[in-house]
């Protein structure tokens, strides 16, 4: 049986997520324009640090180990780039 504490950590943790991917969309977007730097780029960057950072904290649950952030780091690329999905 799942507890209300697990989904309420299961929808932070969707929601950590979602809010990366698309905050790193954002930062890629505004990098991509030629020209001066503008606050709207650094504020991109700042924001996708934010959003990793929380959502680090809920993969990892404070455990630091390397086996643990190799899984992360698997994690981010695969919600980053997601697999084709199969016919």
């Amino acid at each position: 049986m799942i507890t209300d504490e697990e989904q309420v950590r299961e929808m932070e943790f969707i929601d950590a997520a979602t809010e990366y991917v698309h905050a790193e969309k954002r930062r890629v977007i505004a990098l991509s324009k030629r020209g001066k730097r503008t606050c709207a780029e650094f504020d991109a960057i700042d924001k996708v640090y934010r959003c990793e950072k929380r959502l680090h904290a809920l993969f990892c649950e404070g455990e630091r180990s390397e086996f643990l952030n190799g899984l992360y780091n698997q994690y981010l690329r695969m919600i980053l780039n997601p697999p084709e999905p199969q016919a």
